[in-house]
């Protein structure tokens, strides 16, 4: 059996037995989905059996070159016939099994990954890990604390994972031994602060605290993490976030804050590559953002679902993608950002009745905008298109006062996406249409006041020379012809 041939062993225990019979020398290899099956000798150990992803041929079985290991019978701790008869475990997997101890861990020199998630685990204790671990995940656990030192012999760690489990709160620099440490995932815990925890230095570069207690975050908190390149803070209690707490973070790319309860948020950008940052859900009335860099990359914000009355992005810092909707907007003029960067606008759901569509003109590089229920009126519409040369994608579902309008008065040649579904059309021309936006490949319409009668004919001439592809979205009410909504 050649090295690659037992290489990865997967083995699946019904019930594993006390002490293992030794093996025969010799194994007659049958075929069940692609996989070699290669039972145990017969007798007590007719249950249990190995598979091994290796080519139709006669084999020889040598427990201590097996390297992966999955048991699914029910154990409360490692079973001793494991670690005596396959010392060479690289990957164990032992989930929901009733686990409640790591014991023997430690003696299984090789085991590079565990996999220990939903079982009956209280804590992880130095004297039961190994030397060799570079992954743990023991999601799903009833861990309530990580004590100081616990890790401190896990100098190789690379991830783990204690994500749905019950921890409060973690000892003042528990990680300072695990210095190649890169993943970090804490989701769906009790834990209230992180102030202290970590030692400036670590290698980590993925931490995910998501759906915590954390009430504040303070310059302390992730203090000279300077490989930090992705933070999930989101769906925890936090209030307020320092003006300083990122400030030695200078290699972050993603920074996450949805679902908190900020009502002002202040950002230095020490990043030149930062350029994903989520504030939505929160009741943000402010956000600021500079950054002491003479170049930074385009950074996309998403914020919708806020009050934000005040909006500050240091003009040399470009938006990508800027997302407002839900904020109680009526105008844009008194933000200061550098409109000309923004490739993707949503400011759906809010009030724009009286604001002056002129302003857009800055937004010279738009291709995307999002006017979904903002009391857009016909007039605005017009602008939109006029002024919006770069135009690929426009959505103004739901204004109800777009009732009427006559496409020749527009010129959108670069237009190819223009949804307006539920919004309060009675008819449209096909030629005024192609005069107007010539290059236009999707149109959602349903939802509006079309006759059904004369629905099917407009379809027709929608479709005609492959001018347009109907695309329903959205709403359907009432009766419809080829899934467009009209009215009898």
């Amino acid at each position: 059996m050649s090295s690659y041939e037992f290489l990865v062993f997967v083995i699946f225990l019904v019930s594993f037995p006390s002490q293992i019979r030794t093996f025969t020398k010799e194994f007659q290899c049958r075929t069940f989905s692609g996989v070699c099956l290669i039972p145990y000798e017969k007798g007590d150990f007719s249950n249990i059996s190995i598979a091994i992803p290796v080519p139709l041929h006669t084999v020889d079985l040598i427990p201590y070159e097996v390297t992966e290991m999955r048991i699914e019978s029910h154990f409360g701790r490692i079973p001793e016939t494991l670690v005596v008869n396959f010392p060479k475990i690289q990957i164990l997997r032992m989930p929901n099994t009733g686990l409640k101890s790591l014991e023997l861990v430690e003696t299984l020199a090789y085991l590079r990954d565990l996999d220990v998630e939903g079982n009956n685990l209280t804590e992880l204790g130095n004297a039961d890990l190994g030397f060799s671990l570079e992954k743990i995940n023991a999601r799903k656990n009833q861990i309530s604390k990580i004590r100081a030192g616990s890790l401190e012999y896990l100098e190789r760690l690379e991830e783990l994972n204690l994500s749905d489990n019950f921890i409060t709160s973690l000892d003042e620099k528990v990680f300072k031994y695990n210095k190649e440490l890169k993943v970090l995932l804490l989701e769906n815990n009790e834990i209230e602060s992180m102030d202290g925890v970590f030692t400036p230095g670590l290698k980590l570069q993925r931490i995910s605290l998501s759906k915590n207690f954390i009430k504040s975050i303070s310059p302390n908190t992730f203090l000279g993490l300077t490989e930090l390149r992705e933070l999930d803070l989101s769906r925890n209690l936090i209030q307020t976030v320092d003006e300083n707490a990122f400030r030695t973070n200078n290699a972050l790319l993603v920074l996450n804050l949805r679902h908190n309860y900020m009502t002002s948020f202040f950002l230095d950008v020490n990043s030149t590559d930062f350029y994903l940052l989520h504030l939505g859900d929160n009741q943000l009335e402010a956000v600021f953002i500079i950054t002491q860099l003479e170049k930074v990359h385009f950074l996309s914000i998403f914020a919708g679902n806020n009050r934000i009355q005040q909006f500050h992005v240091q003009k040399n810092i470009p938006l990508m993608i800027l997302d407002l909707s839900s904020n109680f907007l009526s105008l844009l003029q008194p933000f200061h950002f550098n409109e000309g960067s923004v490739d993707t606008l949503k400011i759906s759901n809010n009030n724009f009745s009286t604001m002056d569509f002129n302003h857009l003109r800055r937004f010279k590089n738009l291709r995307e905008l999002h006017l979904n229920n903002t009391s857009l009126n016909e007039r605005q519409f017009a602008k939109i298109l006029n002024k919006l040369t770069e135009l690929q994608v426009l959505d103004v579902s739901f204004n109800e006062n777009l009732a009427k309008f006559n496409f020749t008065t527009v010129m959108a040649l670069k237009l190819k996406d223009l949804k307006l579904n539920a919004c309060n059309l009675r008819k449209l021309h096909p030629k005024e249409m192609r005069h107007g936006m010539p290059n236009l490949m999707k149109l959602g319409i349903s939802g509006n006041k079309f006759k059904c009668n004369k629905t099917e004919a407009m379809l027709e001439k929608l479709k005609k020379k492959n001018a347009y592809q109907i695309l329903v979205e959205l709403v359907e009410t009432g009766p419809t012809v080829e899934g467009i909504g009209c009215e009898m």
